[in-house]
């Protein structure tokens, strides 16, 4: 193996092999490329940057958060009041909120219920939620949720990746088919050429009519049509392949004039056979997706529930005063401030409605599961079937090739002696050449069900 560059704009360091004058793109080096620098594959490398914004989001409902205000009021030369409040709220895990907060306010018109001694009063305690919010609330279930995203980030990527990796796949598949059956059809219009030419000397030497040469040369414009026909095809599959083809710096890529793709039986799709099929459905990134889909209908449901019980929360506040000595807060047992709260709907309609619909949602999903589970398990088993089948078609029609080509060359010879005729040598040459193209067309048949195995078990993607 040869280590080359194919480029179009800009160079891309590749892994190809050379052959006589042409350039061989192996299939599993296009894979590769397509896997490293195609942009979706880029897309599904942002997941992961997406899952760690996710997770900080949901962590900031956990910052503490810093308020201050100030309020004055000056009216017909009186100073009515000065209000300064400032603190800090910090939120913890089970339901109880830290807080801590300073208060100096004076005026000739102040609330007395806002009067703070000496140089301000210091407060500090905590609010506690007793039935509504201990168990759960919206910061623990979304932080809940985010703990999942790295799990569903990892799983969209693999499942992107397999999409346009079995599209891309596809492409090679067919650009390859072409080209082999380019080869076939060279070959066939070189026996018609040959066969042109020995029945225009068999006309010459008055053993066969002039009618025969007509018909051998027919079969020569027929032999160069299709080679047209297939050049058009294979300019369009390799259009449709370099679609695939990419720079790291989001170029797209052209084929060098030449490169061509490595011959089907040379093509390898590795089969990973150490799991049973039911494993490999559960590892299946569709499956996982649903899954943790199924994890986070769970969440929003314990939030639904929690939200039926009645908001009750107790808060204790700790008054600590100073005075004009000082800055440093006294305690005394006797001042503080608390209070209860206490909320709730009558008939809690709208919540029990939440619960229901997340009950179903839940019901629902699990139920979307097990279908997906059971369709992939199936065509998981429909690729394996059809790869044994295959298998076997192949092996008998590399048997029809071989005799097909022995009953040509033993037309060719009889014909060389006078005891064939055209027809029959153009139609052994013609079920020569349908059995070759047969052969291409089952060759591409098996590589698309091996590569559609590993999608459907969730193995296309490299990782």
């Amino acid at each position: 193996m040869k280590r080359i560059f194919l480029a179009s704009f800009l160079l891309l360091s590749i892994s190809l092999k050379a052959q006589e004058e042409n350039t061989i793109l192996a299939f599993e080096d296009y894979m590769s490329i397509v896997e490293e620098y195609h942009p979706i594959a880029r897309q599904a490398g942002l997941r992961d940057d997406f899952a760690a914004a996710g997770q900080l989001e949901a962590r900031g409902g956990f910052d503490p958060q810093v308020k201050g205000d100030l309020d004055e009021k000056y009216f017909k030369d009186s100073h009515y009041y000065r209000l300064f409040k400032t603190g800090v709220q910090i939120p913890t895990w089970y339901g109880v909120s830290a807080q801590a907060n300073f208060e100096n306010n004076d005026g000739a018109f102040l609330n007395p219920e806002g009067t703070t001694t000496g140089s301000g009063l210091w407060s500090a305690g905590v609010e506690v939620n007793l039935l509504q919010g201990l168990r759960t609330d919206e910061r623990r279930t979304a932080l809940a949720k985010a703990q999942l995203m790295p799990d569903m980030a990892q799983n969209e990527r693999r499942l992107l990746l397999n999409q346009v990796l079995l599209q891309a796949g596809y492409a090679y598949l067919d650009w390859q088919t072409i080209s082999a059956n380019k080869a076939v059809l060279q070959q066939s219009l070189q026996i018609a050429e040959e066969n042109f030419n020995a029945t225009k000397l068999s006309f010459e030497q008055g053993d066969k009519p002039a009618i025969d040469t007509l018909e051998a040369l027919l079969v020569i414009q027929s032999a160069e049509n299709d080679l047209q026909t297939n050049e058009v095809e294979r300019i369009k599959a390799q259009q449709q392949l370099e679609n695939y083809l990419w720079f790291e710096n989001n170029a797209p890529l052209e084929l060098q004039p030449g490169t061509q793709p490595e011959a089907p039986e040379a093509t390898q799709i590795e089969l990973l056979n150490l799991q049973s099929d039911a494993d490999l459905v559960l590892q299946h990134p569709e499956l996982q997706l649903k899954t943790i889909k199924q994890q986070e209908l769970e969440i929003d449901l314990n939030l639904k529930r929690e939200k039926l019980k009645p908001k009750l929360s107790v808060a204790y506040n700790p008054l600590l005063e100073t005075d004009e000595n000082s800055l440093a807060p006294s305690y005394s047992l006797s001042n503080y401030k608390w209070g209860v709260k206490l909320s709730s709907s009558l008939f809690r309609r709208a919540e029990r409605a939440n619960v229901r619909q997340g009950e179903l949602k839940l019901q629902d999903n699990s139920l979307d599961i097990e279908n997906k589970r059971n369709e992939l398990l199936n065509k998981i088993q429909a690729s394996r079937a059809t790869i044994a089948q295959l298998s076997e078609q192949i092996d008998l029609q590399q048997a029809q090739v071989d005799n097909y080509e022995r009953l040509l060359l033993a037309e060719q010879e009889k014909f060389q002696y006078g005891e064939s005729s055209v027809f029959l040598l153009n139609r052994r040459q013609e079920k020569f050449i349908e059995s070759q193209l047969k052969l291409n067309d089952l060759e591409r048949k098996l590589s698309i069900a091996e590569l559609e195995f590993l999608y459907h078990s969730g193995q296309l993607a490299r990782e």
